[in-house]
């Protein structure tokens, strides 16, 4: 009798799989305790490479966890980034200068961190040109405004400038169909402190294309101007 074997995703649904068959086998003749026995030990088999495909997944429990020797954590936002109702994190990280005697500060890194069903947390994309470094937003000093997380999407905000102040919003989407993130929508705004003139344009795929999360530079929307 030939046992036709399903691949299931979850361990525990494995573990479910195995304790059944070997119950029915209790319950058969020699012959086909001998098929149980063959497809119990195939079970075993699928139970063991689940295990250690589960074990090479890097997870981690703290944000801090994912912080680069010498780096720090500029700032986090919880909530579900991929719509499967757990709270996951977006963070943003200082990275160590790779020259300590140089002026010149690198960008920041954001990432996102997905908690998974044992509520760990896996790093699964990140992007590295977003947030700019602490000394590029102008007089207005760090450019980092801040991170919003709504259900499937997320909004991270910049602005700097001096007397032409300017901010822009980006906003990233998750897929299911691909399990990334992508570019939304992007919001850029200019103002004139003195003559109060202002200019806001939005920016949609139908502008910029299919950009992921972990691709995308600010470079590739374009600036507004003042008149």
């Amino acid at each position: 009798m030939k046992q036709q074997l399903i691949s299931i995703q979850h361990p525990q649904r494995l573990a479910a799989m195995g304790v059944l068959l070997l119950v029915l086998a209790g319950c058969q003749g020699p012959e086909q305790q001998g098929d149980m026995q063959i497809d119990a030990a195939n079970m075993e088999n699928l139970l063991s490479a689940e295990s250690s495909k589960k074990d090479q997944i890097p997870t981690m429990g703290n944000v801090e966890d994912f912080i680069p020797a010498g780096g720090s954590l500029l700032a986090s936002q919880t909530g579900d980034l991929n719509g499967d109702g757990i709270e996951d994190v977006v963070a943003v990280v200082d990275l160590p200068r790779d020259d300590e005697q140089s002026n010149d500060l690198p960008p920041r890194v954001t990432m996102l961190l997905i908690r998974d069903a044992d509520g760990q947390l896996q790093k699964v994309t990140q992007n590295d040109a977003l947030v700019p470094c602490a000394k590029c937003g102008g007089l207005m000093g760090d450019p980092f405004g801040y991170i919003r997380v709504e259900p499937g999407k997320f909004t991270v905000v910049i602005e700097g400038g001096s007397r032409q102040r300017w901010s822009a919003e980006y906003v990233f989407q998750h897929s299911v169909q691909s399990n990334d993130w992508y570019l939304q929508k992007a919001e850029r705004n200019a103002y004139d402190q003195i003559s109060e003139e202002s200019v806001s344009k939005t920016f949609t795929s139908e502008d910029f294309g299919q950009i992921s999360f972990a691709d995308f530079d600010p470079s590739m929307i374009q600036e507004v101007v003042l008149p």
